[in-house]
């Protein structure tokens, strides 16, 4: 898939580098890719991301450190309620190259490389607290904590790559556009059916063409991607309201109890109703 290209001053922060809180009712699908890394915490919301050739459900707490150059992209499911992101980013060359090859930085040398596939990071609440103080920041404090909070994510023995080993972004604006209409159509329209036909006459291809390109694009099929959407939407119906599970069903598009129940349980190893139970139990610990 080919992304565009984002250019980021940080100039106007009177800093070397950039630290914000993005508060909007949607993270809209806006593929693209910049030469800074990027540290994400996701502190409202839920949805999709796409980092390289990697998909998945993102919710509260999802912390993301992406390398120079990695396409990417947060994409709200809903737009009911207020989203928002902690959003850090900066150079590589604000560490010389001399610093990346001294053992007192060989953690946050290891955490750039491994950045080039994007790193996801178990929620710490530390690092939360961290990522906000940057924003109030100034000065040598600010670009101390940055590396203490780098340092601190090196030594997580919680993490996870995302793009796959082989992936190998190609960086553009053709691509970006046809996909960008395909998703913004399935983020609209995934609580009902849509006939593969709609969907592939929608970017003006064929039914065959759109399924090749769409699996290339975002490294599932049409039908996979669809049913995470459609997954994530039962689960905050599940947590969030009293609606009979069959009624959670249809609502999130699935046209069956048993493909419902079927492709849950797949995505979240557990049940629906387990998984209602569960936070409902929690819901009752915390109170």
């Amino acid at each position: 898939m080919k992304a565009a290209f984002e250019h980021i001053d940080p100039s106007s922060s009177a800093s070397s580098f950039t630290a914000y809180r993005r508060v909007t009712n949607y993270f809209d699908f806006h593929w693209h890719y910049h030469p800074e890394l990027e540290l994400t915490l996701i502190e409202k919301g839920r949805g999709t991301r796409i980092v390289g050739d990697h998909t998945e459900s993102f919710s509260e707490g999802d912390l993301v450190l992406l390398g120079k150059n990695l396409p990417h992209t947060w994409v709200s499911e809903s737009s009911d309620q207020e989203q928002s992101a902690i959003v850090i980013q900066f150079r590589q060359s604000l560490l010389s190259e001399e610093q990346l090859l001294a053992p007192e930085y060989a953690g946050i040398s290891r955490l750039f490389q491994q950045a080039q596939r994007g790193i996801h990071f178990s929620f710490q609440s530390s690092i939360a607290d961290k990522l906000s103080s940057l924003i109030e920041m100034r000065g040598l404090e600010k670009i101390t904590e940055l590396w203490r909070t780098l340092d601190v994510l090196s030594q997580s023995s919680s993490i996870r790559l995302l793009a796959s080993p082989i992936y190998r972004p190609s960086l553009g604006r053709h691509a970006e556009k046809r996909l960008d209409l395909a998703c913004q159509f399935i983020h609209t329209q995934f609580t009902r059916k849509i006939p593969l036909q709609e969907i592939a006459g929608t970017v003006g291809m064929t039914e065959t063409s759109f399924c090749r390109f769409f699996k290339k694009m975002t490294g599932k099929s049409f039908t996979e991607y669809v049913n995470e959407l459609r997954v994530s939407r039962a689960r905050k119906l599940l947590s969030e309201s009293n609606m009979p599970i069959a009624d959670v069903a249809f609502a999130s598009g699935f046209e069956s109890m048993t493909h419902f129940n079927r492709t849950f349980l797949q995505k979240n190893q557990i049940p629906p109703r387990e998984y209602r139970n569960r936070w409902r139990d929690l819901a009752k610990s915390t109170t």
